[in-house]
């Protein structure tokens, strides 16, 4: 069973339909990547799995349970959580309570002890600022602070949108060598959305492009590369992998 499974799926707002038939599966322990450039639907698919936004067709399940008017609340205790894109921490709080917000929903005191250790270990970065304001951390603090708000629910699968938004590229790898190897750790699914698809092909994921609400190309990220249709999906070059 999938951990993740969208069946036909389109969202729309209003008249406008961002997201057509997209059908996707997510197993425990990969990394799926999200991949378009701008206005392809990939914040917005993300928004649908996370209940944000109600797909205007199709399925989605979450560990086989379907997702159909469900709160984000539940999503959260069924193993989901979202990154958003731009982050979304909390400014005015400090680093401390940030990471807090992401425990809220739990009550085992125990287990939040416990997950506020492997985070501050993991992310050594926050440990010295966790009594600052979340709003004076750079952007790679903040990026870091919502990976860790993320791992404080105990998701199983993390979703992730734009982690590489704004950070130069000595902190994009930085991020995504954290990614990986939280998800070794942690046993996480990873699915993370991403203009290019390099990344995807540098860490060998399954990747699904996008294009105008439209999937295009998908498949593991290297076998495209391969068959050179990455670009072509990607700038809607005549001939592109459907």
């Amino acid at each position: 069973m999938s951990l993740l499974a969208l069946s036909d799926v389109s969202v729309s707002y209003g008249p406008l339909t961002a997201v057509r038939n997209v059908t996707l599966e997510v197993g425990q322990g990969e990394i799926v990547f999200l991949a378009g450039p701008n206005g392809a639907g990939k914040s917005t698919l993300l928004r649908a799995v996370a209940g944000v936004l109600a797909p205007s067709q199709g399925k989605i399940t979450l560990a086989g349970t379907p997702t159909a008017g469900l709160r984000s609340e539940a999503l959260v205790r069924l193993g989901f959580t979202l990154v958003p894109e731009g982050r979304e921490i909390f400014g005015s709080l400090s680093v401390a309570e940030n990471l807090a917000i992401g425990a809220y929903l739990r009550r085992d005191r125990d287990g939040i002890d416990e997950d506020m250790d492997f985070v501050l270990t993991e992310l050594p970065a926050l440990k010295p600022r966790l009594r600052d304001p979340a709003g004076l951390l750079s952007g790679g603090q903040q990026q870091m602070l919502a990976i860790g708000r993320a791992l404080m629910t105990r998701a199983s699968l993390i979703a992730i949108d734009e982690p590489s938004l704004g950070l130069a590229p000595k902190l994009i790898d930085q991020v995504y060598d954290i990614l990986l190897a939280l998800r070794e750790k942690r046993d996480l699914t990873l699915l993370i959305a991403e203009q290019s698809f390099l990344r995807a092909v540098e860490v060998d994921a399954r990747l699904l492009m996008l294009r105008s609400g439209h999937v295009v190309g998908s498949g593991k990220a290297r076998d495209l590369a391969a068959e050179r249709s990455l670009e072509g999906s990607f700038f809607g070059f005549e001939g592109a992998a459907a």
